[in-house]
């Protein structure tokens, strides 16, 4: 069951190459995340409507989710900001 917050954000998540889409698969989620770049501001258990464009691609896949990671802006490491959906 999807927790529904306040709060539903839009990502869109375009991966030129299959390769970058498997640096954004998040295994360590229960069933599967995907890390998603963005600037938005969130917070965990935000629900997030997300386009997802793979190569090739001729529209993009929409589905809902809930935000479970963060990696804020300034993230150790050098780390890109966004969210784990």
């Amino acid at each position: 069951m999807m927790h529904k917050s306040p709060n539903m954000i839009e990502l869109v998540a375009e991966f030129e190459s299959t390769n970058q889409l498997y640096r954004s698969y998040m295994p360590f989620i229960t069933d599967g995340g995907l890390f998603i770049a963005s600037n938005q501001p969130v917070q965990l258990g935000d629900a997030a409507k997300v386009s997802l464009w793979l190569p090739d691609d001729l529209e993009a896949t929409e589905f809902e989710s809930v935000v479970v990671w963060i990696n804020p802006v300034g993230a150790q490491g050098g780390r890109p900001p966004g969210v784990g959906v």
